[in-house]
């Protein structure tokens, strides 16, 4: 979506800091942004440091509390979560004014640069010139960040650092002011001008919340007078705006005792926030400004100055960057010949199929010829078959004498299907198991003793219908 262009409905602003959580739900109506819900708890749990899912599950407990069941969320982030390094800025091609901001943060930075999501916000000191501030956060802080929000069942739309937020516009060249944020456990300072963001900085002064010992007037004044200082001298002359941001019952007390040390550095001191976009200031001061700020800048359209959410991949470059892996690139290629190899296979049983078609379509008409010639023989052949069933019975009988020799045959007559057998055993117990193993052979049928006589050795005379089963049948 362009910039400037409004986004319908209600977003929850949160705001994360080490010990509280601030949320205000905005709306937009009539092309203006209303805060509908602000709520300000503590947290018991560090979201950088405790584990996410149980940070995620402690702030979902907050927000259902207050009855907030949003799902899309603007994320504003405390500076000391985040790095900050201002370098001069060449006339450079974009490529090439991306690999020296690349070269000044990995010289700036502790980290490498892949291992940080920053952005750039340019300004310009004087005429003709350009620098530009770059601030990280480092990636395995976003990703616990990210896995908090997941635990909490919130989706980010955006992630920016607070205190930039509530700087006045800054298109143009215009907005030339500073954001000093107010809260139990931070002071955070933004210092806009020409154009851009200037300086970013967690201020390391000790002081109390409600109730306690006021923050100190005298440290703040000298904090930002070194912070002014280090801004370019041109630019350090048109800062003439100092917005104190906060909990009003924080900022009200604070906002009488700094006007005159602020006036000293040649500010004017505005308790709260800037205009939220083109003119349109609050109703009411947000008692969540940062959170506020976050969901209204993004619902009116005005992109934020710095954007600390890695840019989502669409689809097609996501499975892009998912093909161009090198085991992806490998298994691709693997598969690729495997799918030649299968091709060649399939052409070659095609060819080998298609030669043996065309040596039958050669041969068809003499195996036709042959085919018939031997139809015409099998219709004139002998009318007995071709199984020789005599020979058959004779291989029954034989498998049913014992191979010791202690039955023997003397003569054996085969006259049609009736076969009979003389001959003699040594032992009566030998003929009868001899006798036993015939009876149950398959295709003995009718067995009939006709004779047996003497003892050592028997003579015996027998017959049987041969009638040969599947076994010995032709």
């Amino acid at each position: 979506m362009k910039a400037g262009s409004l986004r319908s409905g209600a977003l929850l602003g949160l705001s994360l800091e080490p010990g509280k959580l601030s949320c205000a739900m905005v709306q937009v109506r009539g092309g203006r942004a209303q805060v509908k819900k602000t709520l300000e708890a503590p947290l018991a749990l560090d979201p950088l440091s405790d584990d996410p899912a149980l940070v995620g599950r402690e702030i979902r407990n907050r927000l259902s509390a207050a009855g907030i069941r949003a799902r899309r969320c603007a994320l504003a982030l405390p500076a000391r979560w985040v790095l900050t390094l201002r370098t001069p800025l060449p006339a450079l091609a974009p490529a090439d004014e991306a690999n020296y901001l690349a070269l000044a943060a990995e010289r700036g930075f502790p980290y490498a640069p892949k291992d940080l999501f920053w952005a750039v916000s340019r300004f310009s000191p004087a005429k003709g010139e350009l620098e530009a501030t770059l601030v990280a956060i480092p990636a395995n802080h976003l990703a616990v960040i990210e896995r908090v929000l997941r635990a909490a069942r919130l989706k980010p739309v955006t992630i920016t650092v607070g205190a930039t937020l509530l700087l006045p516009p800054l298109d143009d060249g215009g907005g030339h002011a500073v954001a000093l944020v107010l809260s139990e456990t931070a002071l955070d300072l933004a210092v806009g001008a020409g154009g851009g963001l200037v300086a970013l900085r967690a201020l390391g002064v000790e002081h109390a919340g409600i109730g306690e010992a006021a923050p100190s007037v005298d440290a703040i004044v000298r904090e930002l007078r070194i912070t002014l200082g280090q801004a370019p001298t041109d630019l350090r002359e048109r800062i003439d705006t100092l917005y104190l941001c906060g909990s009003p019952a924080i900022v009200d007390d604070l906002g009488d005792a700094l006007r005159a040390g602020v006036a000293r550095l040649g500010l004017t001191l505005n308790v709260g926030a800037p205009p939220v976009a083109d003119g349109q200031a609050w109703s009411r001061e947000p008692v969540a400004p940062t959170a506020a700020a976050a969901a209204a800048q993004y619902l009116l359209g005005r992109p934020p100055l710095i954007a600390q959410l890695p840019p989502r991949p669409s689809r097609h470059a996501h499975w892009t960057g998912r093909l161009s892996t090198r085991s992806t690139v490998f298994w691709a290629g693997a598969a690729a010949a495997l799918a030649v190899v299968a091709g060649l296979a399939f052409f070659v049983q095609h060819w080998r199929l298609s030669r043996l078609e065309r040596q039958w379509s050669a041969i068809a008409p003499q195996a036709e010829k042959l085919g018939a010639l031997q139809e015409t023989m099998r219709q004139v052949r002998p009318w007995f078959d071709d199984s020789a069933p005599s020979l058959v019975a004779l291989s029954a009988l034989t498998e049913a004498f014992p191979q010791t020799g202690e039955v023997w045959t003397k003569t054996v007559s085969i006259k049609g299907s009736v076969v009979t057998c003389e001959g003699n055993a040594r032992s009566n117990d030998a003929w009868l198991g001899m006798l036993a193993r015939l009876q149950a052979t398959a295709g003995v049928q009718d067995l009939q003793v006709r004779e047996v006589r003497g003892d050592s050795p028997l003579q015996f005379k027998f017959s049987f219908r041969w009638s040969p089963g599947d076994e010995h049948g032709a």
